[in-house]
């Protein structure tokens, strides 16, 4: 966590949602496949971290919740793979979600030096919580496309992974 210059504690960085000028040109931009993708993901971002404010959780943060969720006793390797996060970056992750509480390591009976991963009694009900607000979002979300758009969107964007 970052602390303020007033000293306190804040999960996120306060970014302001900009909007292109009416006046400006986007050149090139303007049917540029990647600038559309980063456009769309910042506003998303930005709706995902003002609506999990109350629950301290980052995307990234809600997103290993999830997996974790699903999938309980999953090795840290397979999480870093699928959330595409480097091992050295997602032990520091998963020490502020241990540190929270919300998850634990045990360590494997078969081989000591893996852990197995799983949600505390405090990360299922946070997780709980934060999953309807999140799905209250995504339902807002969904609003602004139709559901053929959607569909195809997802089945898009899955490709360029």
């Amino acid at each position: 966590m970052r602390a303020s210059r007033s000293g306190n504690k804040s999960p996120q960085k306060k970014r302001v949602a900009k909007k292109a000028s009416p006046e400006l040109d986007l050149g090139l931009l303007e049917d540029s496949l990647g600038y559309a993708l980063r456009m769309a993901s910042f506003a998303a971002t930005q709706r995902f971290h003002k609506v999990m404010r109350p629950f301290h959780l980052r995307p990234a943060q809600f997103s290993t919740l999830v997996l974790i969720g699903a999938n309980p006793g999953v090795r840290q390797r397979d999480l870093c793979e699928t959330l595409g996060i480097e091992k050295a970056n997602f032990v520091g992750l998963l020490d502020i979600l241990e540190h929270r509480n919300l998850v634990e390591r045990r360590a494997e009976p078969e081989d000591r030096r893996r852990y197995a991963i799983f949600l505390t009694k405090e990360g299922q009900a946070l997780l709980r919580r934060a999953s309807q607000t999140h799905a209250a979002m995504e339902k807002s979300l969904r609003k602004q496309l139709s559901i053929g758009n959607r569909r195809d969107l997802l089945e898009t964007l899955s490709r360029l992974r």
